[in-house]
């Protein structure tokens, strides 16, 4: 399925789980014991994301070959509330290379963190996925232009080629809002 003006595809990924079972009342072991098989079919989207920031967060996936002047038109894929979540299951369809980027303020994305290949039709068998790892660090530039450093964990869901779950979290946010400048320094403690 596309979106009306076609510039995007909907894609899901299937997952069947199949147990045994033994009907309630039935309580006992041995070849004797009635069992079912339970089915479970999860549908999930090729992207879920979860903002642990304070700020709001931007998802782009953009073609690999888009400059940073053409990123500026695209429209984010999804725009996440601070302790929101996000599932992103339309995807562009006219790139065959998309890269995962992130903001939380202004307009300059953060570096890829992700990259999702896709198969053209009428490319057979689909190879559509996420390639290669997941980069666990970026710096962003916050709503004032400071940079911003998150880290972003992927959290387990379905196949990792098919779906990518993250959460985007900053192990230490500081919001000043005495009105008084702050000036402090981390240092690495030494062992």
């Amino acid at each position: 399925a596309c979106s009306a003006d076609g510039s995007s595809a909907f894609h899901a990924c299937f997952s069947v789980q199949s147990r045994s079972v033994v009907p309630h009342g039935h309580a006992g072991v041995g070849r004797s014991t009635p069992s079912l098989q339970q089915m479970n079919v999860s549908i999930l989207p090729p992207l879920q994301v979860e903002n642990v920031l304070p700020y709001p967060l931007d998802v782009l996936l953009a073609p690999a070959d888009a400059t940073p002047d053409a990123m500026r038109v695209l429209r984010p894929c999804a725009h996440i509330a601070p302790g929101g979540s996000a599932a992103v299951a339309l995807l562009p369809a006219s790139a065959s290379l998309l890269k995962l980027r992130l903001r939380i303020g202004g307009e300059a994305w953060g570096a890829p963190i992700a990259e999702y290949a896709r198969s053209i039709p009428p490319a057979q068998p689909t190879t559509d996925g996420w390639r290669g790892n997941v980069i666990s660090h970026v710096s962003l530039r916050d709503t004032h232009g400071r940079p911003a450093y998150v880290s972003v964990q992927r959290v387990a869901a379905g196949a990792n080629r098919s779906v990518l779950s993250i959460q985007v979290e900053a192990p230490l946010w500081v919001i000043n809002r005495s009105q008084l400048p702050l000036t402090y320094s981390a240092r690495t403690p030494r062992f």
